[in-house]
């Protein structure tokens, strides 16, 4: 069967010096308005990804979702921890619906970065983040319109 359940992944992107940061994962296109309001600004400009979500079978919607899902990244920040001042931008290599799913995305990533294709190429961590829909990155959760939760 065909997997079309995404997940909105949201970034901020600061206009200066175009670094860009993970700020949060939406559920639904409301969702993802109400918290890109928040992220917004004169300085930084908010954008999304879809992302398919591993592992979900059926609708996805407000009704009917996953708690909490599961994101893998190629560098940027780990979760509860601060950009570094040189870190490279974190790219979302996909969305899951268990632990176990995302874990065995990262160590494929790694043996392939080790062994494969990749291992001519700067090294890169890789970082699963355990989120609700609707989180939003502390800077910006105070800024915009309540976010709709489900």
């Amino acid at each position: 069967m065909w997997n079309n359940a995404q997940v909105l992944v949201l970034f901020a992107r600061h206009n200066e010096t175009f670094e860009e940061d993970f700020v949060g994962v939406a559920l639904t296109r409301e969702q993802e308005k109400a918290m890109g309001k928040h992220v917004d600004s004169d300085t930084v400009t908010c954008w999304t990804e879809r992302v398919t979500l591993q592992g979900w079978e059926g609708e996805l919607n407000e009704h009917n979702f996953p708690q909490p899902v599961f994101l893998v990244f190629r560098a940027g920040a780990a979760q509860g921890e601060k950009r570094k001042e040189d870190g490279l931008d974190p790219e979302i290599l996909g969305a899951f619906v268990s632990r176990v799913a995302a874990e065995a995305k990262v160590e494929a990533l790694n043996k392939q970065h080790c062994h494969g294709s990749m291992k001519n190429f700067e090294v890169y961590k890789f970082h699963i983040w355990e989120l609700q829909f609707g989180w939003l990155a502390e800077p910006y959760r105070h800024n915009g319109p309540p976010v709709p939760k489900y």
